[in-house]
C-alpha cells in the first residue's frame, strides 16, 4: 500500500455536480371557483330494543321492540322511552321503497334511523325511519298522484 492510499480526501474540496438545466414552466391553468364543502349531514339513531329494559327516565319497563333512544352516560349507555325522549308521535317507516323514503325525509320535520340488534351478525342492522305520519300521509298521496298522471 502507498502512503497515498492512506490519506483521507480533504473535507474542504467538495465535488461540484453539474446543474441540470431547468425544464420549461408549465402554463397554469385558471383555478377553479371551489365550492364550500358541505357539512355532512349527522343522521340521528333509535334503537328497536332486542330484550327487556327499563327506562332511564320514568323508569317504566321497555319492551322488546319498544323504540328507544340511547345516550352515554358516566358509566354506562341509558335508554330513553319515546316519552323521554321526546319522541312521541313518530311512526316506523319501514325500509325497502326507496322513493317514499326520500319524500318522507324531505316532508318530516323530525327524522331518526331505527337500527336493531342483529345476533346473527352481531350488528347493528337499519330498519327504516322513524318520523311523522303526517310526513308519510303526504309521500304516499304524492307517490299515487305522480303515478295517476304517468298512467293517464
Amino acid at each position: 500500500m502507498t502512503e497515498e492510499s492512506l490519506v483521507k480526501p480533504d473535507d474542504t474540496t467538495l465535488v461540484e455536480k453539474p446543474e441540470k438545466p431547468e425544464k420549461p414552466a408549465k402554463a397554469e391553468k385558471p383555478a377553479k371557483a371551489e365550492k364550500p364543502a358541505k357539512a355532512p349531514k349527522v343522521e340521528q339513531l333509535v334503537y328497536a330494543l332486542y330484550r327487556v329494559s327499563r327506562c332511564h327516565g320514568c323508569d317504566r319497563k321497555l319492551e322488546k321492540g319498544e323504540i328507544v333512544k340511547l345516550e352515554q352516560g358516566l358509566e354506562e349507555q341509558r335508554a330513553f322511552c319515546s316519552k323521554c325522549a321526546g319522541l312521541e308521535g313518530l311512526e316506523i317507516l319501514p325500509s325497502g321503497n326507496a322513493k317514499i323514503t326520500r319524500l318522507v325525509k324531505k316532508y318530516s320535520q323530525k327524522c331518526f334511523i331505527v337500527m336493531r340488534w342483529s345476533e346473527v351478525w352481531k350488528t347493528y342492522e337499519r330498519q327504516g325511519l322513524y318520523v311523522e305520519p303526517q310526513a308519510i300521509a303526504q309521500a304516499r298521496s304524492e307517490l299515487a298522484a305522480g303515478s295517476a298522471k304517468v298512467s293517464k
